[in-house]
């Protein structure tokens, strides 16, 4: 493997991996770290991040130009589809992280101070963070239906974690 390692995620027995600038997720046994296979998803050119659904047995890849979108994956790299393209400026998923629940894909980015949430028919919610959350780096859903979001104060130097209830 040469590259950056932008992403890793874990889906049954099955280490997905993605580097930096390359269309290809690379598969290792979750055991023995050995490399079992490929995936060359057509299309992907620069990956930041990558998560695994484990109740969908789906892989989700961001990708930072393709033009930016996001990428569904089946297990194993059976099929795959450009699943979320931007649809306009303010939908851009470039430098963007990832995090999956059973019910939803999350997404942030440094770029905005939101987050932004699509179920599996694609439909899009979308949580404006109050104006001293900037350079959003992550966040997670819990199982209380809160948000935990990494992000730098406003004007402050840190990086910082909250748990949001919205």
């Amino acid at each position: 493997m040469i590259g950056v390692v932008r992403g890793v995620a874990w889906l049954e027995s099955i280490l997905y991996v993605v580097i930096d600038e390359s269309s290809e997720i690379i598969m290792y046994d979750l055991t023995t770290l050995t490399q079992v296979g490929v995936i060359d998803v057509q299309g992907l050119r620069d990956p930041c991040d990558i998560v695994a659904c484990l109740d969908d047995l789906l892989i989700f890849v961001a990708d930072n130009r393709s033009p930016e979108c996001i990428w569904r994956v089946t297990e194993m790299g059976r099929s795959y589809e450009k699943w979320l393209p931007v649809e306009s400026e303010s939908d851009t998923f470039h430098d963007c992280t990832l995090s999956v629940t059973s019910k939803q894909l999350l997404v942030t980015s440094p770029w905005h101070s939101r987050l932004q949430l699509y179920d599996s028919h694609r439909a899009r919610r979308v949580i404006k963070l109050p104006a001293h959350m900037t350079d959003v780096r992550h966040a997670v859903a819990t199982a209380n239906s809160s948000y935990v979001v990494g992000y730098k104060q406003h004007f402050e130097s840190q990086y910082t974690v909250s748990e949001l209830n919205f």
